[in-house]
């Protein structure tokens, strides 16, 4: 995780400004996601396939361009199963160009 990458060279200033973008963006992630699972009313399946379809008309997978961070995907409401699923996609895949 590139946070981590700061965090281990002794870039204090940067590692606080990627803190500050992920939990951003998590709160974006998170409303977008409310709003997803609210017009498909909650059904995970229909959430799958959605995302699939999502990802196949940009030419990707449901894979991730990195290490996917657990945490930071709970934080944005997806669930458990989803994120296995990205992360099997990701030993299947590998890891997405971003």
């Amino acid at each position: 995780m590139l946070t981590e990458a700061f965090k281990n060279v002794g870039e204090r200033e940067m590692t606080k400004c990627m803190d500050f973008i992920n939990a951003d963006e998590a709160v974006h992630v998170k409303i977008g996601n409310f709003w997803i699972k609210y017009m498909l009313d909650g059904d995970p399946n229909r959430y799958q396939t959605v995302m699939e379809k999502a990802a196949s008309l940009v030419k990707a997978t449901l894979s991730s361009n990195v290490e996917v961070n657990r945490a930071a995907r709970r934080i944005s409401d997806f669930s458990d199963y989803f994120v296995d699923l990205l992360e099997e996609n990701n030993h299947v895949y590998g890891y997405r160009k971003s």
